[in-house]
């Protein structure tokens, strides 16, 4: 099991539609969202996976303890 310290979520969309000030609310709103969350996974890989999936938003960093 891991527990999520820190994460940075890559919010690129390719064609610069998301504005700034959305852009920065979204980064705020998702870091606490799942900054301390616990996950079931078997390795880094599988950890990045499954927030991937759940967030909708590819992950550019990632910090975090096993629990």
């Amino acid at each position: 099991m891991y527990q999520v310290t820190a994460i940075t979520f890559d919010l690129s969309t390719g064609d610069d539609s998301i504005p700034d000030y959305v852009e920065d609310q979204l980064h705020h709103d998702l870091n606490h969202q799942y900054v301390g969350t616990q996950w079931v996974a078997d390795d880094e890989v599988d950890l990045v996976e499954e927030i991937t999936n759940h967030s909708g938003w590819c992950i550019s960093h990632i910090d975090y303890v096993e629990v």
